[in-house]
């Protein structure tokens, strides 16, 4: 009898373990992702890496789903509602992230706050209760600039240019960070001709854009400034294009009324010499496939250029 009872104990101890165990088990909800051109549109031509993050409540609590070429976008979350932000052409070697004072990730651009990759983006919010497939549509979150300097001369040892200001950062949940920075662009020579390639940046909501280029004599430098007067657009790239005519030849150039020259002459003696000319710059708003096109053409003037001169040679 009493091993009967023994038995019987055993058994409910075991049934009342199974029923615990099922209880504390949650269940995940499989979440699929498609990436669309348009509502009606068929799916967009993807570029990887695919970064998704995943955010619900208030502490907040964020699942992240990366993503290359031969893996499916899906996810498996727990049922509530979602801030969904996905990111595409998110590569680790030219973004970085960080989080910001409310702890949510933010993006950063590693490379002078520039990167050689369009990042594109696409947020919504969902509330996930069953399996679910999302469509989004991304768009492009950065803008893109590229130059190139014909006939400079052969005194140059490198050039750089500043595009400011820019934003630092674009927050995971789709604003820019309000932190703004220079976006600083390296040149490399092709001959007498200087190339920046195509760089892209996040831009600002400022009303004006400011570019500096900087051509490097090793004994001197001196800049060219000009200030674009309106804002620079996500989704749009500028491409501008610039003749360097030394001094005593005739130069022209067009000037409309986005932008303007501004520019200081700090010159030590009266001498010319290689460096004394003009730089003349057609900027051309091309779009490429992204917004509608705009041209403008702008002048950098020689004669009142910012000269520094430097003690030894840059190298």
């Amino acid at each position: 009898m009493s091993f009967i009872i023994l038995t019987i104990a055993v058994l409910l101890l075991s049934a009342c373990s199974s029923y615990n165990i099922e209880n504390d088990v949650s269940e995940n909800i499989s979440v699929s992702f498609k990436f669309r051109q348009s509502a009606s549109g068929g799916q967009v031509g993807m570029k990887y890496p695919v970064g998704i993050y995943c955010i619900t409540g208030n502490s907040p609590s964020i699942t992240v789903g990366e993503f290359d070429e031969d893996e499916p976008p899906v996810m498996s979350l727990q049922n509530g509602e979602y801030s969904i932000n996905a990111f595409c052409g998110l590569d680790k070697n030219e973004f970085s992230i960080s989080k910001d004072f409310e702890q949510r990730p933010v993006i950063g651009m590693k490379n002078g706050s520039t990167s050689s990759l369009a990042l594109m983006a696409a947020h919504t919010q969902m509330e996930i209760a069953k399996a679910t497939e999302i469509s989004l549509i991304p768009e492009y979150i950065v803008s893109s600039i590229e130059m190139e300097l014909s006939d400079i001369p052969e005194a140059v040892k490198s050039i750089s240019a500043s595009v400011s200001p820019v934003c630092s950062h674009y927050s995971i949940v789709g604003m820019e960070h309000s932190e703004e920075t220079a976006a600083d662009i390296s040149f490399s020579r092709n001959g007498n001709s200087w190339s920046s390639g195509v760089r892209y940046f996040f831009p600002s909501d400022a009303s004006s854009t400011s570019l500096c280029i900087s051509m490097d004599y090793g004994d001197k430098t001196k800049s060219y400034s000009y200030t674009l007067k309106k804002k620079m657009e996500c989704g749009k790239p500028y491409r501008f294009s610039g003749l360097f005519v030394p001094n005593g030849e005739n130069g022209e150039g067009n000037e409309n009324n986005d932008g303007e020259n501004n520019n200081e002459e700090d010159k030590d003696d009266d001498e010319e010499d290689e460096s004394d000319g003009e730089l003349n710059m057609d900027g051309d708003f091309n779009i490429c496939g992204w917004n509608m096109e705009e041209e403008i053409s702008i002048i950098f003037n020689d004669s009142s250029t910012n000269e520094d001169e430097n003690k030894g040679d840059n190298t």
